[in-house]
C-alpha cells in the first residue's frame, strides 16, 4: 500500500484534505493561545477628576428639585476617555439654579501616571487640564461642564457642614414662615436646614430674619464651597426649604 491511496487517503484510514484542515485549525488555536497567554498590555494606575456642571441659562445640568433624581454614580465616558462616576456634589448657584459635582475615576497607563499633577492629567491618549471644558455621557444623558481639578486618590468629594448666621429682610409673610428644622432638599438629598432664628420688626413693616442655617459644602483648597458660593462674612445665601425661599447675608460661618 502507498503512502496515500487512490481515494487521497493517508495509510488507506486518514484523508489528507481533512487532515490539511485540522493542522491549520490547531495551529490556529495554538497561536491564539500564545496571544492571550502573552498579552504584556501596559498595567495602569486610578487617577481622579473633579468635573462641575452647572444649571444656568445655557448649562447642561437638568432642573432639579427635591423630586429629581441626581447624576447616578457609574460608568461615564469623559472626551473620550471612559471613566466611572464615584460620587456627587449637589448645591444652589445662588440664582435659582443648582451646580452638580461630579468624582470621575480613570484608568491611566503606568507609563504616563506620574505625569498627573494638581492641573494637568493625561489619560486614554488625551490630556485634561483644569478650567477645560468636557463633555460627559452617562447613562444615555449628555452633560457639559467644566474640570474643576485633578487628584491622584480618592474616591469620594470632601463634603462636611458648615453653619452659616444668615441675615436678610423679609415681608412678614415669608418671614413667619421659617422655622427651626426646615430642610431643604433637591434631588432627594438634605442640603440645608434652618437650626434657628430670630426675627425682629423693623420701621419699614418688614421682619428682619437672623437664622442659623447648615449648609453642606463642599471642601476646596480655597474656601468651602456652597454650590459655587464661598461660604464668607459677606456673602449671599439662597435658602429655600417647604414653601419659601430667600436671600440673606451671611454674618459669621463655623
Amino acid at each position: 500500500m502507498g503512502i496515500v491511496d487512490e481515494e487521497g487517503r493517508l495509510f488507506g484510514v486518514v484523508n489528507v484534505i481533512d487532515l490539511v484542515v485540522a493542522a491549520v485549525v490547531l495551529a490556529a488555536l495554538a497561536s491564539g493561545a500564545v496571544f492571550v497567554l502573552t498579552d504584556d498590555s501596559e498595567p495602569t494606575e486610578q487617577r481622579y477628576l473633579t468635573v462641575v456642571l452647572d444649571e444656568r441659562p445655557g448649562g447642561s445640568v437638568p432642573t432639579l428639585d427635591s423630586d429629581s433624581v441626581a447624576m447616578p454614580d457609574g460608568p461615564v465616558q469623559i472626551g473620550g476617555t471612559d471613566g466611572r462616576i464615584t460620587d456627587t456634589y449637589i448645591a444652589p448657584t445662588g440664582d435659582s439654579g443648582f451646580v452638580t459635582v461630579a468624582r470621575i475615576r480613570v484608568d491611566v497607563s503606568v507609563s504616563v501616571a506620574d505625569r498627573t499633577t494638581d492641573r494637568r492629567l493625561v489619560a486614554g491618549g488625551e490630556t485634561y487640564l483644569v478650567g477645560q471644558e468636557v463633555d460627559l455621557n452617562a447613562r444615555e444623558t449628555h452633560y457639559t461642564g467644566y474640570i474643576h481639578s485633578v487628584g491622584r486618590s480618592g474616591n469620594g468629594l470632601s463634603v462636611r457642614t458648615v453653619n452659616a448666621t444668615v441675615v436678610a429682610r423679609l415681608p412678614p409673610s415669608v418671614a413667619e414662615r421659617i422655622q427651626a428644622g426646615d430642610i431643604q432638599r433637591v434631588a432627594g438629598r438634605e442640603i440645608a436646614q434652618v437650626t434657628a432664628v430670630d426675627r425682629q420688626p423693623t420701621a419699614d413693616e418688614r421682619t428682619r430674619v437672623e437664622a442659623t442655617v447648615s449648609l453642606r459644602v463642599l471642601v476646596t483648597d480655597d474656601e468651602p464651597l456652597y454650590g459655587t458660593q464661598q461660604v464668607r462674612p459677606g456673602a449671599e445665601v439662597w435658602v429655600a426649604p417647604n414653601d419659601y425661599e430667600f436671600t440673606g447675608t451671611v454674618t459669621e460661618a463655623a
